[in-house]
């Protein structure tokens, strides 16, 4: 059996420790990379969701305020329906009346 010298069995266990400090600088990067890549979709997923609450939300108050604003109008239109069925009605007892006074 040859026998190495010292110094080559050193370099020969300093590059093994080279070797494993890298695969594990390698995985604490991979590792932190990978969380921080998750970390980054999960904030886009929940803005996103924020985003589409918000928009329906804002829908909703659209489709109240349209549902008020119909209400409104028919409401008018209805007092302006039974301010003329009033009028109409004065008119005809007026015209009655004055008939019948004629005669």
């Amino acid at each position: 059996m040859v026998e190495l010298p010292l110094s080559v069995v050193r370099f020969q266990d300093l590059n093994f420790e080279l070797r494993q400090t890298t695969i594990a600088i390698i995985t604490i990067i991979t590792i932190v990379a990978i969380v921080t890549i998750v970390a980054i979709i999960a904030i886009v997923a929940i803005v996103a969701i924020i985003a589409i609450i918000t928009i329906v939300a804002i829908i909703a108050i659209v489709a109240i305020v349209a549902i008020i604003a119909i209400i409104a109008i028919i409401t008018i239109v209805a007092i302006i329906a039974i301010v003329a069925i009033v009028a109409i009605a004065t008119i005809a007892v007026a015209h009655s009346t004055c008939f019948l006074a004629f005669l």
